[in-house]
């Protein structure tokens, strides 16, 4: 009779490959916690290289939230323990400098310290930024980020 493999017994390798297909709320509050060759593989940094914080709704009463803070055991969630910078603190350190691409949250957006903590830890040399948020509102400036970490506004967009 042949032996059926079980997914857990997936080569870290695969396991990661499949995992950089998947969403960043799949990433952050269900793979981890499936089993622990999952949690393992999760662990792999290239499966952190694309963030799109786009998809994700950051409302205390959201979906995403309450997955986040049962997941992190976080008790008060109005204490900003689900805020979009917990989970970029999270994410970044999971890919441990090798985002290629960030897309931050259109509504509640990133805050100038989110952008400088991106641009340091995550991708400490970006090629570029995403500027939609500033083409669609002309009193935005766009924040282009240095390759020194240093975030600069541009008054002449």
């Amino acid at each position: 009779m042949e032996e059926i493999r079980r997914w857990e017994e997936m080569e870290m390798d695969c396991l990661a490959n499949i995992f950089q297909r998947l969403s960043l709320e799949d990433m952050a509050v269900a793979v981890p916690f499936v089993c622990r060759s999952w949690l393992q593989a999760s662990l792999d940094p290239l499966c952190w290289r694309a963030l799109n914080f786009r998809q994700l709704n950051f409302l205390p009463w959201s979906s995403f939230t309450r997955k986040f803070t049962a997941a992190y055991s976080y008790s008060d969630v109005s204490a900003d323990a689900a805020s979009f910078s917990s989970l970029l603190k999270l994410v970044v350190a999971r890919s441990k400098g090798v985002v290629t691409e960030i897309q931050f949250p259109l509504v509640f957006g990133a805050s100038l310290q989110d952008l400088l903590y991106a641009s340091n830890r995550a991708c400490p040399d970006p090629v570029a930024v995403d500027e939609d948020r500033s083409a669609r509102n002309p009193n935005l400036y766009p924040v282009k980020l240095e390759g020194s970490g240093q975030a600069t506004k541009n008054r002449n967009p």
